[in-house]
């Protein structure tokens, strides 16, 4: 494995996927500017600059656990576990990162720059002490999460909306519990009581299931009482096609959780849909309902 391979997995530039949810904000911009290119260049910006921050993070995490993911079944390879990458070369590309980072908090806005050090703040505690407190772990690991769309928004200067805080709020809620389901699935297959590094038992596992299934449940509902409320009409010009979205979240939750109690999930949900190819193809009818809803009808594209 070359250095730029043993890098890219340490800044895990793979996971940067995650940050594209950034960019769901533009959704509830009016429909005659949620295609301005100004605003899209900025939040190509906020991406790469949150991207970056994410990798920051990453290093700074695995420093935190590289002996107890010396001991882990899949983190043991991970660059810094394994030996590839040292730990003063990981101090140093923290100070490189850092120094790109304040570059690039130049582009963006005061409040931006305020949620990009909260987001750090809070990756900081959490790897060094809110991961091992129950339930409270899984609820600042779908806040950081929701904190993605806050950025986006503040980002490109759009007022908050309570239904899309709300929505992401209980469906990332939901993702969370199913990663933690996925770490006890794979503690049970090791015969190991607990999970690694974390305060869950094999016995909490149908309370995950119960939580994390109705927490995505509740984030369909509420998307399905905005379709319904009068604030949607200012954003879309044929809300009825969200309906769709709708039936499409609900698969797709219905979906990863039958995998998740399978056993096919490889830890974390996230990446798991990122390389599942029934989540692309519901992800790009997704994509479809949501142009069609800001646009008008098919034959108005064509």
């Amino acid at each position: 494995m070359n250095i730029i391979t043993i890098w890219a997995k340490q800044l895990r530039i793979h996971h940067w996927l995650k940050n594209i949810i950034i960019f769901v904000p533009i959704f509830i911009i009016a429909s005659s500017n949620y295609l301005n290119l100004a605003i899209i260049y900025i939040l190509i910006i906020a991406f790469f600059t949150f991207s970056i921050v994410a990798s920051f993070v990453y290093i700074l995490n695995d420093l935190i656990d590289i002996k107890s993911d010396m001991s882990h079944p899949t983190k043991n390879k991970r660059p810094l576990a394994a030996g590839s990458i040292s730990v003063s070369s990981a101090y140093k590309a923290l100070f490189v990162l850092g120094i790109v980072i304040l570059l690039l908090l130049n582009f963006l806005n005061f409040h931006s720059s305020l949620l990009i050090l909260t987001y750090l703040l809070l990756n900081i505690l959490y790897s060094k002490y809110l991961k091992k407190a129950l339930l409270l772990d899984c609820f600042i690991l779908s806040s950081f999460y929701t904190l993605r769309i806050i950025y986006g928004a503040v980002v490109i200067n759009v007022p908050l909306s309570f239904w899309l805080i709300a929505f992401s709020t209980f469906f990332f809620l939901s993702l969370a519990f199913a990663k933690r389901y996925s770490e006890l699935l794979l503690s049970q297959d090791l015969s190991l009581e607990d999970s690694f590094g974390r305060s869950y038992k094999s016995a909490d596992m149908p309370f995950l299931s119960i939580f994390g299934i109705s927490s995505g449940l509740i984030s369909v509902l509420i998307l399905s009482l905005y379709i319904n409320s009068p604030t949607i009409f200012s954003n879309f010009n044929y809300p009825y096609f969200i309906w769709t979205v709708v039936y499409s979240i609900l698969f797709w939750i219905g979906w990863v959780w039958l995998n998740v109690l399978r056993g096919n999930v490889n830890i974390d949900p996230i990446l798991f849909a990122l390389n599942d190819r029934v989540s692309s193809w519901i992800a790009i009818v997704i994509l479809i309902m949501f142009v069609l809803g800001k646009s008008g009808n098919y034959y108005s594209l064509i």
